[in-house]
């Protein structure tokens, strides 16, 4: 199987590069003015990806360590469903479909890497090392490793470490077949590898800074809702069911955050400005965008704290507000594309991953004995953490208000951190291990008050409650 695996990948990724449709960040030609060895032939890089639900993401890094260029791609996966249960369920079908989904993303990676490695000149044989990180299911399924125990209580991972596996083993060519392949280790059944790469990026960043010693709440905003919390050399993890709202997915205007997304909303009283990416015309809605636009709508008055549009409001953005019951909806701004909107369908799907997201910080600071005024600093990790405004985040409740000046965005956090493993070889992987294993997780599913927490947490409102202390449980 592994062999006609490997096969199959090979003829996916001539595919996927045939029509390749990525977004590259930076491409150095040659590597870099740190490059050792020249350009072209013999010039050593390693590569670290990311593997998210939604997108992919690959950096090159040269053997000195500098980065040569850096690139990510929609997840091809995503056509069999915008989540990682779905994935799962997929998975489970069978042999055959499990084998499908693997292809897929290993076509994906091998193409992202390949177009990188074009651009910037490097030939492909000088690739001596891979390190992947990805969610506990993206991670199982790039490694050919069935997800299907996750699918159903009590939800525990086949494996949690994987030996390092030879590229021409896993059918990434032009990847050199000797090349290995390091995925990092898991951490709970849906706190995987890039969580453990955000938290190594962050801590290892910390201690360069002589800060180690705060108290850090950290949060990939993606589609999985990872969360941990870093006190005392103590890490204390949680993942909670988001959903792809937050990435644009899912909503009926919604769009990644490329050129023509509207990312920020501004009102002067009187005017509505749209700020897209690039200053393109604007073709739909990113999660920065849609964030932007609950937050205003609610400070107007438009959107009542229970999440409905409201199109007697005293402001003149109610005169924005069309149709009636599902078909209600907020029109940002018209453009060649046509109108760009919020719908009352979008505004619920918001409040899922919101509340999801907000309840999963109180009972983590909760479970730690901490409120939000014992946290020194909130790091936002995501594509769609580096974009969006702080200040909207805590307007509508999903962070705390006690964190109000407290935050910082760290961009792709799992795709740093990924990087700065490679860098740091056998004794970074080895402190990445060790940091998995000696985390604490939280089932938030089988946590007592979570249900309500969650509940509560869907009201669009400050969150200025103190959550009562607990004694920290063993986990």
């Amino acid at each position: 199987i592994q062999g006609r695996l490997a096969h199959d990948t090979r003829c996916v990724f001539a595919r996927f590069s045939e029509g390749l449709r990525m977004k590259v960040e930076h491409v150095t030609s040659g590597g870099g003015e740190n490059a050792k060895g020249g350009a072209g032939t013999g010039r050593r890089f390693g590569v670290a990806c990311d593997i998210g639900t939604t997108t992919l993401a690959c950096y090159l890094v040269d053997a000195s360590g500098g980065l040569i260029g850096s690139a990510s791609a929609k997840n091809p996966q995503a056509s069999r469903g915008s989540d990682v249960i779905s994935r799962v369920v997929r998975a489970s079908a069978g042999a055959n479909a499990l084998e499908e989904l693997t292809r897929e993303v290993r076509g994906a990676v091998a193409g992202l890497v390949s177009a990188l490695a074009e651009g910037a000149g490097l030939d492909m044989s000088g690739c001596d090392t891979m390190v992947v990180a990805g969610n506990s299911v993206m991670e199982l399924l790039f490694m050919g490793v069935s997800p299907a125990s996750l699918g159903s209580s009590p939800f525990t991972l086949p494996i949690r470490s994987f030996e390092p596996r030879p590229a021409g083993e896993l059918g990434l060519a032009p990847v050199p077949d000797e090349t290995p392949v390091h995925a990092l280790p898991l951490m709970d059944a849906f706190v995987g590898g890039d969580t453990a790469a955000v938290i190594y990026e962050v801590t290892e960043e910390a201690i360069l800074r002589g800060e180690e010693h705060l108290t850090r709440l950290v949060m990939d905003l993606g589609t999985n809702g990872e969360i941990a919390l870093l006190h005392r050399g103590e890490a204390t993890v949680c993942s909670t069911a988001a959903g792809p709202a937050f990435e644009g997915v899912g909503i009926k205007c919604g769009m990644p955050a490329v050129a023509g997304a509207v990312s920020a909303m501004i009102s002067d009283g009187g005017s509505l400005y749209c700020r897209t990416v690039g200053g393109a015309p604007a073709r739909g809605l990113c999660g920065s965008g849609l964030v932007d636009v609950v937050a205003l709508l609610l400070r107007e008055g438009v959107l009542t704290e229970d999440g409905a549009m409201d199109g007697r409001a005293p402001s003149f953005l109610a005169g924005r507000i069309e149709g009636s019951g599902r078909d209600r909806r907020f029109v940002l701004c018209e453009s060649a594309a046509g109108a760009v909107a919020v719908w009352q369908s979008d505004v619920r799907k918001f409040q899922l991953a919101k509340g999801a997201l907000q309840a999963g910080v109180d009972l983590l600071l909760a479970h730690c004995g901490l409120t939000a005024r014992d946290v020194d600093e909130c790091v936002l990790a995501g594509a769609f953490g580096s974009a969006i405004r702080h200040d909207s985040l805590v307007e509508i409740g999903l962070l705390p208000a006690a964190l109000s000046g407290r935050v910082r965005s760290i961009g792709n956090g799992a795709g740093l951190g990924a990087v700065r493993i490679l860098r740091d070889g056998e004794e970074g992987r080895a402190r990445v291990e060790r940091l998995a294993r000696e985390a604490r997780h939280i089932r938030l599913e089988t946590a007592p008050g979570f249900q309500e927490l969650f509940l509560e947490s869907l009201r669009l409102s400050p969150n200025q409650a103190e959550i009562p202390r607990q004694k920290p449980a063993s986990g």
